[in-house]
């Protein structure tokens, strides 16, 4: 009898509790919601010194063979990534422990050191360092010339620029590789990159950047990041002239893509139709996508904003190559223009390409001028990212 009792107990406290429940829902708006507090946050980073080595020891509890651990090794070493995939995946590790409290949609754009393209570097700037060249950086205790290597505390990025000095006769911009020896890593070699800034060589980390965003997605942070371009030069985009002499050029002070169709050695304007095409950007897995850049400008026609004719933004799903017009071509709305009247940088505002998704697209800069008007736009840092 006792536990027929009991039953019917636990029956009637379910039955109050469910009660309850459906009572506080249907009274009170947004309780289950406030039941479970969320935590949706936007973050902007850059990565400091002391992040890397946070980064390389991470990763070193992740990997299993000699290649990937000399890889692990490198970031603290060196302060960079050696390349953007490296990056995709080790980042993640450190905003697990840098932002351990988000919810479901957070996200976080990094900002961090990328060694320079050592593809594009010739043969004869690649440099190797031998037993000689550690002697001659000193064989006291605490110098490279000691074991014939770097450690933690010698620094290949103090005495390495002092080798370069003394042997090379670097001109503004000159760029050499370096492979050295580190302690942790005696089976194989550490790449640097150095370039010569007119007094001194510096390693070339500190003016090569990357930027990669990140959704917090089922408990993890993933590399949103679809296409990144206009960051480092023209690379794979592509100038099309359809009318006049000027076209798109890399402009290697303010890292960016210019145009105008001001001529400076006639000193007149010039009637163009200029456009700068991406490669096929892959939007085929994608469920959302889209597109931010930066860009400026200076002495368009159009006295007020925005300028819906000079300069504007359009996207195909059907160009391949050659002229634009081997293509269909529609225009996209850019919500945020230059203010026409200085040389500042401005994001473009976020530019939806959902409309694309599960197809391949390009992006088309059109820039436009006239004998009466010739302005300049300068554009960097394309970025289409699954949001």
């Amino acid at each position: 009898m006792k536990k027929i009792y009991f039953i019917l107990s636990l029956a009637v406290i379910a039955l109050l509790s469910s009660c309850s429940e459906d009572y506080n829902e249907h009274n009170f708006s947004g309780y289950k919601d406030a039941a479970a507090p969320k935590n949706v946050a936007t973050y902007t980073y850059t990565l400091a010194t002391a992040d890397y080595s946070t980064i390389s020891k991470a990763v070193l509890a992740t990997v299993t063979t000699k290649a990937d651990s000399a890889t692990a090794t490198a970031i603290g070493t060196n302060k960079y990534f050696l390349s953007s995939t490296t990056a995709s995946t080790s980042i993640p590790l450190f905003l697990k422990t840098k932002y351990p409290y988000v919810d479901e949609g957070s996200s976080a754009t990094v900002n961090y050191n990328l060694s320079i393209d050592t593809t594009t570097i010739v043969a004869a700037n690649k440099y190797t360092l031998v037993a000689a060249d550690y002697t001659s950086m000193g064989t006291a205790t605490g110098t490279p010339g000691q074991y014939k290597d770097f450690t933690s505390a010698i620094s290949p990025d103090y005495y390495i620029p002092l080798f370069l000095k003394r042997i090379f006769n670097g001109t503004k911009g000159d760029v050499k590789l370096i492979r050295y020896q580190y302690y942790t890593t005696k089976n194989s070699q550490l790449v640097s990159v150095y370039v010569f800034n007119g007094t001194d060589w510096v390693n070339a980390n500190t003016g090569s950047q990357g930027v990669k965003s990140f959704v917090y997605k089922g408990g993890k942070w993933l590399d949103i990041l679809i296409y990144k371009g206009l960051a480092s030069g023209l690379n794979d985009f592509t100038p099309v002239i359809v009318t006049g002499a000027q076209t798109w050029s890399w402009d290697g002070t303010y890292l960016c893509a210019k145009m105008s169709g001001y001529d400076s050695s006639a000193k007149a304007n010039k009637d163009n139709e200029n456009w700068l095409i991406s490669p096929s950007i892959d939007l085929t897995t994608k469920s959302t996508a889209k597109l931010v850049f930066y860009h400026t400008g200076k002495f368009f026609a159009t006295g007020t904003l925005p300028m819906n004719s000079e300069a504007t933004l359009w996207v195909s799903t059907d160009y391949v190559s050659g002229l634009p017009g081997t293509g269909t071509w529609t225009q996209l709305t850019i919500p945020t223009y230059m203010t026409n009247n200085d040389y500042t940088f401005v994001s473009s505002g976020a530019i939806s390409l959902k409309a694309y998704v599960g197809k391949k697209i390009s992006l088309g800069f059109k820039y436009l001028s006239s004998t009466a008007s010739a302005g300049t736009w300068e554009i960097q840092n394309v970025t289409v990212t699954e949001e």
